[in-house]
């Protein structure tokens, strides 16, 4: 029987280390009531209990970095309400909800992202021929100093260059940021969620 080579066996150890190191995601979430899970509270700066940004925020400030294939799970501890049997069901469906509203934002806004630069690049492209054709005429300009053509078919080669760039952009990689954040409103939607409340607690 052949020895395996070392170089398989050690691809084989790393895969079934990263796959022992894949592990539960938990997100604990302190509000003083479900609708801070949604709303940024009123905050006081001197309250070292306030919050200055909302429950769905701070997730998305957490897993953001994150990889989005470990399973995730959402404790929340309500400070000042109480939980009975059915808000649990009623916060993950409005959760659903709004991650459902916030992922038609980002395609609306990847749509508007790329038709805006498709817009843009009809004149840019035109400029830019205009700009190209402006320095081969210039490099023709025998009666001209030769630093002088080469300033100006150089400089007009750049302004062609960087009148492109904005629509191009827009057309290649401005809209991954939102696609990113797609991806992110659908792993909290896969997420599990667990309410507890400090309310009883607190009396």
């Amino acid at each position: 029987m052949e020895e395996i080579p070392f170089n398989v066996r050690r691809f084989i150890c790393k895969k079934m280390m990263s796959m022992e190191k894949e592990e539960l995601v938990m997100i604990n979430l302190k509000l003083n009531t479900l609708e801070n899970l949604f709303i940024v509270p009123d905050y006081n700066p001197f309250d070292s209990q306030s919050r200055f940004q909302s429950g769905v925020d701070e997730i998305m400030t957490k897993v953001r970095h994150r990889s989005l294939k470990e399973p995730l799970k959402i404790r929340i501890t309500l400070l000042r309400s109480h939980v009975d049997t059915e808000i649990e069901q009623d916060t993950k469906n409005a959760l659903n909800r709004y991650c459902s509203f916030k992922i038609r934002e980002c395609e609306q806004t990847i749509d508007k992202l790329q038709d805006q630069g498709k817009r843009d690049l009809v004149w840019a492209l035109s400029l830019s021929v205009i700009l190209i054709l402006g320095a081969f005429f210039t490099s023709q300009l025998q009666f001209l100093p030769d630093y002088v053509r080469y300033f100006l078919e150089t400089g007009l080669g750049i302004i062609a260059w960087v009148v492109l760039w904005p629509p191009l952009g827009s057309i290649l990689y401005e809209w991954r940021p939102c696609r990113r954040s797609q991806r992110i409103y659908k792993y909290i939607q896969s997420a599990t969620l667990d309410l507890d409340s400090a309310y009883k607690k607190a009396i």
